[in-house]
């Protein structure tokens, strides 16, 4: 009648666990893994985590309600002590012989203790490891069943020309958990694969990346784990008074994405807070959510460039030319230029696919052109007020002379420069793309602008998030349509990386599903 449950662990009416590891009411784990009370765990011995308590590992909402709990209680990390009530109360603990921030008790997800007891000995698990059931690696208590936790990743570990041979699929029998106190764990839901991956994975990009690499730069998801500082920045704002719109609390379970240059590709990622941008809860698929990341923000904030500085978000009466109509940014911008009320779009593609982009478009205000710029140029020249060059076919000269008397180019086709390019130059990047953004960033006029998703969040981070609430607040009200040109699993990642670089994908976004299973073929 009071709540008593007796046994080999007792629950005490006021909450107590007692027996092989002891849950405290006021929130506090004991034995080898000490929950603190605000978010701090402490640890003996972290290479086996044996101890005379013999402590558990405890399921994820457990944790999250004893981290509550504890707050409350208003318990600090400081104290050198473990406080006790019930059967231990007026006795008080040894005090730890050390202090670590590893969280051996969140080091499982909820995924991996489906088919678990809620609470599962460290004697156990150690058995289990002894005996080849499971293993600690790095801090981390893992088990080896493939089917409890599935973690896979495709990874490169030299850079390659050739992506069959030079990407494989790794498979691990842990999940990451967070490292710094910033890092939040994300459990991928889509990524993508574009041209960028691919100058990535040649070794073509103009900044370092570190071997071996992931590919993949960005990803939807949801929050799997946080460090103990992610929520700080929220906290504080509120506290001073300042805007707590710019400080989002990041909570399990949810749905964010996240821009990164690798990592993507895999079914678990972790990334630094600042990189996370919640999204609406709705019913955004996860496939065209992964399209506004990789595209939709590439096209508003180029065409925000573009607009006049008195209009802030209108296009009304102008008219726009896009190079490269048909590529994932391409699509998402004729569409964006339209939504902003330009009056006609002129879109360079393919032959073979201009009866499909005016399809799209049936009112007619979309102008389907040949791909060469000598060919188009007579039909657009001197009369744009805006144009968008995503191939940068002749330096840019082409784009250039089609603009108006106070037209604006923007310049974004420098990543089509390098996938053109055969290999890297002496400084990574090709002599030629290099040479293309240093013309179009100072040598052009104050006429011309240049743009890049990730240098664009680094100089204006809140205009960035703006810009993305903005986008995936259209898609969950259906105003906006992401074309998926393909849904691909991860073990068909290196394969897409083939075809991209043959121009046999056009037409859409390729977005990774790391959990979907593998069609057999017939």
């Amino acid at each position: 009648g009071d709540g008593t449950y007796m046994g080999d662990g007792t629950y005490m009416g006021d909450g107590t666990y007692m027996g092989d590891g002891t849950y405290m009411g006021d929130g506090t784990y004991m034995g080898d893994g000490t929950y603190a009370g605000d978010g701090t765990y402490n640890t003996v011995d972290t290479s086996t985590f044996q101890d005379a308590d013999n402590s558990t590992i405890a399921s994820q909402d457990e944790i999250t309600t004893a981290r509550k709990r504890a707050a409350k209680n208003g318990y600090r990390a400081s104290s050198p002590f473990r406080k006790a009530r019930g059967s231990n109360a007026g006795r008080d603990r040894s005090p730890l012989k050390s202090r670590s921030h590893i969280w051996p008790l969140q080091s499982m997800s909820r995924d991996s203790l489906q088919d678990h007891d809620s609470l599962m000995s460290q004697r156990d698990l150690r058995r289990k490891s002894e005996s080849g059931k499971g293993n600690i690696i790095n801090g981390m208590l893992t088990r080896n069943s493939m089917r409890e936790i599935e973690n896979k990743q495709v990874v490169f570990d030299t850079f390659t020309d050739d992506p069959e041979r030079g990407m494989d699929m790794c498979s691990f029998d842990y999940i990451p958990m967070p490292e710094n106190p910033n890092d939040v764990v994300i459990r991928v839901k889509a990524s993508t694969v574009s041209y960028k991956d691919c100058i990535i994975r040649k070794g073509m990009w103009s900044e370092t990346i570190d071997l071996p690499a992931v590919p993949g730069f960005d990803c939807i998801g949801v929050v799997d784990n946080i460090g103990d500082d992610v929520n700080l920045l929220q906290e504080y704002g509120s506290r001073s008074g300042g805007n707590a719109a710019h400080y989002e609390t990041l909570n399990m379970g949810d749905p964010v994405a996240a821009l990164v240059q690798t990592g993507g590709n895999a079914r678990y990622i972790t990334v630094d807070a600042s990189r996370v941008f919640k999204i609406p809860s709705g019913d955004c698929d996860s496939a065209q959510a992964a399209c506004v990341l990789s595209s939709y923000m590439t096209a508003y904030q180029v065409l925000h460039r573009a607009r006049p500085q008195n209009k802030f978000d209108t296009l009304e009466g102008k008219s726009v030319l896009i190079t490269g109509g048909l590529g994932p940014v391409g699509l998402a911008t004729v569409e964006l230029a339209l939504r902003a009320g330009a009056t006609v779009v002129y879109a360079t593609i393919e032959n073979q696919y201009h009866a499909t982009l005016k399809e799209r478009h049936p009112k007619g205000n979309v102008i389907p052109l040949p791909l060469c710029p000598s060919l188009w140029l007579p039909h657009v020249k001197g009369k744009m007020d805006c144009v968008v060059d995503g191939m940068c076919q002749d330096g840019y000269e082409s784009p250039r002379a089609a603009l108006n008397d106070t037209g604006i180019l923007v310049c974004i086709g420098a990543n089509t420069v390098l996938a053109r390019e055969g290999g890297p130059g002496v400084l990574g990047a090709p002599v030629s793309a290099m040479w293309a953004n240093t013309k179009a960033g100072y040598l052009m006029g104050s006429r011309t602008k240049t743009y890049e998703v990730h240098d664009s969040f680094r100089r204006e981070p809140e205009r960035f998030r703006h810009d993305m609430m903005y986008l995936f607040g259209l898609l969950s009200l259906g105003k906006i349509k992401p074309s998926v040109a393909e849904k691909i699993g991860l073990e068909d990642v290196p394969k897409m990386h083939c075809r991209m670089e043959r121009g046999e994908i056009c037409g859409g976004v390729v977005v990774v599903k790391p959990w979907q299973k593998r069609r057999p073929y017939k």
